[in-house]
């Protein structure tokens, strides 16, 4: 939805059309909304729920230990970092 949001106001996909259109404008109720919505979800994207969509099993109960640590180390910090990129390359201008 936040990504909706995002496209509704600015008519464009591409974070740095998106952050060309907002730049120099006040930060209004929709992305805010917007913003706080994809903050929400980037982190949980990174976990391995993300992968136990369509009838997958567990991620992190049926994977071999060694995935396991590759999501628990690598994937949460991968959802942070999209949080960061897009607060740097979409709303910071």
């Amino acid at each position: 939805m936040g990504v909706g949001f995002l496209y509704a106001r600015t008519g464009s996909l591409n974070l740095a059309q998106i952050g060309q259109a907002l730049a120099g404008r006040h930060a209004d109720g929709l992305i805010v909304v917007a913003f706080a919505l994809l903050t929400r979800r980037f982190p949980r994207q990174g976990r391995g729920r993300a992968l136990s969509i369509s009838g997958w099993p567990d991620a992190y109960g049926s994977a071999p230990i060694p995935v396991c640590v590759l999501f628990a180390g690598v994937m949460s910090e991968l959802g942070l970092f999209a949080v960061i990129r897009v607060w740097v390359t979409v709303f910071s201008a």
